[in-house]
């Protein structure tokens, strides 16, 4: 006969306190990730200004379609949506390293400030 004695359970499991503890660290943002959504936010209105020049500019030379396809254009490279979508990834996959490296990063600020 095995006799087992539980301790702790759900809630109160290191295992439950880890994961809570991981994604704290996902949760929280870096200066680094502030800085890099404002570029990003700017980007995006510098983008949409300069495809709106370029509509008006092609569409007073007479040629709607033109316009509209050089419009296109300019959004679609211009735009930095992968900027945007890249730092929620980096922050997860970061966390998640270190986490398996056994080092885990309650508050990313802090973590930041230990690199200088």
């Amino acid at each position: 006969m095995l006799r087992t004695i539980i301790e702790r359970t759900g809630e109160e499991t290191y295992l439950s306190q880890v994961i809570k503890l991981v994604r704290q660290a996902q949760e929280s943002k870096s200066r680094t990730q502030d800085l890099a959504n404002r570029a990003a936010a700017l980007l995006f209105y510098v983008a949409v200004t300069v495809g709106m020049i370029s509509f008006l500019v092609w569409f007073s030379l007479g040629n709607t379609q033109f316009a509209l396809t050089r419009t296109v254009t300019v959004l679609v490279i211009a735009c930095p949506h992968a900027l945007g979508l890249a730092i929620p990834l980096v922050v997860a996959i970061s966390t998640s390293i270190t986490a398996k490296s056994g080092i885990l990063i309650r508050d990313r600020k802090a973590f930041e400030e230990s690199e200088t």
